[in-house]
């Protein structure tokens, strides 16, 4: 046991520069995404840029050269493959690299703790993004691990991820892989479903080969598995089944189902009843910011011109942890639409109108916080809910852009006490005679 704890402070102290460079690039990507949510949708693209190349590119970039850095000090595969002054076990030599592999997923899940407390997130939040991140870590350990194992050099890695990179590609092109070809969208179960399989076969591919490998040191043999089971993965991909869906189908959440569903909210709002539940609020004026569970407002521009119209920009953070594996495939997990109504609301009186923003730029996804920039422009004039006000640049000033879904729909930002999506249970609720 004492050697296996050697061999793990070894591996940290060696990659202690690459460690402190990956901490590093976490705080400034979380940094990044911060800055450029309090900028305009023009201005903060080159913020939006760095955080989106450092989360997207970098962060998964170093975490798979870490597994590289930490088997090649003690390689498995070359026929010199051993400690000569003092031997040790492929087992005992294996429980030390896992362990240091667990001990570095740690590192993104510190960093971007104080990141989620900034934006208010509750403890069961922070338990699912917990999952989600080390999800997302793990998943590129286990694409990088088999080739690590198998890789003598740091050179021979590169190469090898090169080769295997080239050949996807070139399968993708020739056989066609992940296409349909009858201009049809795969259902998202079907989609789910197979991207599961392929990702379980590569775990039991990158986990078996790794423990073979350590145990035998037989890596012909190790190579040959390993083989088998990419081309098995390849015909998952390729002949799975796939049950179409047509793009033309209008699905339920169209424009023209929700402009229906909101009319009606309006008319219960009219009548007193309640409009939903409020799962965001932020004072109408230039910079002002307000959290609540990890749901964030950002008001960048607020501008009522001498025609009425009233103008204003904002930008918007949600968590988009829900503790799935495949969410951290972008394209294997298909997300439903939110529906949500923003209000201005003022609590003095209890007047509101709705607001329809839209969506400005591209959404921005750092630790597992999606940002999005919006804005709308609207006249208040005819928009009321009840009675409008006498003076509005007067009522304005003490009114607050609100964020409401309906108390009938989960909110998914939030997981309380209910579990999962559920709704906050502690959350307002907007009305009109408030």
């Amino acid at each position: 046991m004492k050697l296996t704890w050697h061999i793990i402070k070894k591996d940290l102290l060696r990659l202690k520069w690459v460690l402190v460079l990956w901490i590093l690039l976490l705080i400034a990507a979380n940094g990044m995404a911060a800055i450029q949510a309090r900028l305009d949708a023009e201005n903060s693209y080159p913020f939006y840029l760095t955080a989106n190349v450092m989360a997207t590119a970098f962060l998964p970039l170093i975490a798979f050269g870490l597994v590289m850095g930490l088997l090649h000090d003690d390689s498995v595969v070359e026929v010199d493959a051993f400690w000569i002054t003092r031997p040790i076990s492929g087992g005992d030599l294996l429980i030390a690299k896992a362990a240091a592999l667990v001990l570095f997923a740690m590192i993104p899940v510190l960093s971007s703790i104080p990141f989620w407390l900034s934006h208010d997130y509750r403890w069961t939040q922070l338990v699912f993004a917990t999952k989600q991140m080390l999800y997302g870590y793990f998943a590129v350990v286990l694409l990088a691990l088999p080739i690590a194992v198998l890789s003598a050099t740091a050179s021979k890695f590169v190469m090898h991820v090169l080769i295997g990179a080239s050949a996807l590609f070139v399968l993708f092109i020739v056989l066609g892989l992940g296409k349909t070809g009858d201009g049809g969208l795969p259902r998202g179960e079907l989609v789910q479903t197979k991207a599961w399989i392929i990702a379980v076969l590569w775990m039991a591919t990158a986990i078996g080969s790794t423990c073979f490998q350590f145990t035998t040191r037989r890596t012909r043999r190790t190579v040959i598995v390993f083989g088998i089971s990419v081309a098995l993965q390849l015909a998952v991909a390729k002949w799975w089944p796939v049950e179409l869906k047509p793009i033309t189908v209008e699905r339920p959440g169209s424009q023209r189902v929700i402009r229906a569903e909101t009319e009606e909210l309006f008319a219960r709002g009219q009548s007193g009843g309640l409009l939903g539940l409020i799962i965001a609020e932020v004072p109408l004026a230039a910079g002002q910011c307000s959290s609540r569970s990890g749901t964030t407002l950002y008001v960048q521009h607020v501008l009522l011109d001498w025609t009425g119209e009233l103008q204003v920009a904002f930008s918007e953070a949600e968590p988009l942890s829900s503790a799935q594996l495949l969410d951290f495939f972008r394209g294997a997990r298909l997300r439903d639409e939110q529906r949500a109504d923003y209000y201005i609301l003022n609590r003095r009186d209890g007047r509101a109108f709705p607001v329809k923003p839209v969506k400005q730029g591209n959404e921005l996804i750092v630790a597992t916080l999606g940002f999005s920039h919006a804005g709308f422009a609207t006249r208040p004039a005819g928009q009321w809910l009840d009675s409008a006000p006498e003076n509005l640049p007067e009522w304005l000033k003490s009114a607050a852009l609100v964020k409401v879904v309906p108390k009938d729909q989960p909110s998914p930002p939030e997981m309380g006490k209910g579990g999962e999506g559920s709704a906050p249970q502690d959350s307002p609720t907007l009305a009109l005679n408030e």
